[in-house]
């Protein structure tokens, strides 16, 4: 299981700079990064370092932030979208969203309806889900 920082952010001018100039000075590092908007605000979804300090700066420099569980696993190739899918489709567990992680593996992050089901389901097929230590390993 993953902690993802969650950031709702104005959708207005220079918002972005302002979160990213908080990331800077404290210097948390990203791994995934998603963004998502309506016409009032955005959700900044990312995968940081230190999740509950981030979660804690943030707040303190007055954003609304928060710490949601995700799962997170590497996948080879096009074929274990599906297989994941499948599996997660055939138990009835809803995927909310989805963002990638690119490095030497890609790496799905997705939020689930239901967590303790969605890792129980990958453990029963030996499919690893990933702790926050290996996605920084």
């Amino acid at each position: 299981m993953v902690r993802q920082l969650s950031i709702f952010l104005e959708n207005k001018v220079g918002m972005l700079k302002e979160f990213a100039e908080i990331m800077r000075i404290h210097g948390f590092k990203t791994k995934g990064v998603s963004i998502a908007d309506t016409t009032d605000f955005g959700i900044l979804r990312l995968i940081v370092d230190d999740p509950d300090k981030a979660v804690e700066t943030f707040r303190a420099n007055g954003f609304t932030a928060s710490l949601a569980k995700v799962v997170a696993f590497r996948v080879k190739d096009n074929s274990d979208y599906g297989k994941i899918f499948g599996l997660f489709a055939e138990n009835g567990i809803s995927i909310e969203y989805m963002y990638t992680i690119s490095g030497k593996d890609n790496i799905i992050v997705l939020r689930v309806d239901d967590i303790s089901k969605a890792d129980c389901i990958l453990k029963d097929k030996e499919i690893s889900s990933l702790e926050e230590s290996e996605i920084w390993g």
